[in-house]
């Protein structure tokens, strides 16, 4: 986010960005891990600063090589089609390009944020020097994915392209917490 705010308001400042790209990532940005990440931050801060944003990722497998031909061959199409909306300031917009090679995927998925049950475990490691280290965000393989989901368009060979908001307050539970504190 520190990025998107120093070349916003510093580097950029006589003439700022029109419009800011994050990514694209190498992995998913997907349901419930999106607040993990770094490239989602970026279009977060973009945001808050009124400058329209787009966050992009390539949903990748560790074990085979990352498939970035993908996400170059569709994104032109993607971007031009996005672009062609205008959406509220508080509002950012998340693709995901599926783990697939360009010629397999299915299509453009527009599809909310999946929820999914407990989050995800930590996964140790060590790294080269012997020094352990967790990541988070790792697979889900054994719960299910909610159906019309980001989650879900990019497990069935879909682009999925998400429209998310700043405002992460959840209104039902904050008027009933007003009733509760008069």
């Amino acid at each position: 986010t520190d990025c998107v705010l120093l070349a916003a308001r510093e580097i950029m400042r006589e003439s700022p960005p029109d419009l800011v790209i994050s990514g694209i990532n190498r992995g998913g940005n997907i349901a419930d891990d999106i607040t993990y990440s770094g490239t989602i931050a970026a279009a977060m801060e973009a945001t808050l600063l009124g400058i329209p944003a787009i966050a992009l990722s390539q949903v990748c497998d560790d074990r085979h090589k990352v498939k970035w031909a993908t996400a170059e061959h569709w994104l032109p199409g993607v971007l031009k089609r996005i672009l062609r909306v205008r959406w509220p300031l508080n509002v950012f917009v998340n693709v995901n390009f599926p783990d697939l090679i360009a010629r397999s995927v299915k299509g453009i998925a527009v599809a909310p944020q999946a929820q999914c049950e407990g989050g995800s475990d930590p996964v140790r490691g060590v790294d080269p020097r012997g020094q352990p280290y967790w990541w988070i965000g790792g697979a889900r393989e054994d719960q299910p994915v909610p159906p019309g989901t980001d989650l879900d368009a990019v497990e069935r060979g879909s682009i999925a392209v998400t429209p998310l908001t700043l405002d992460l307050t959840h209104g039902p539970t904050l008027k009933a917490l007003r009733r509760a504190m008069p």
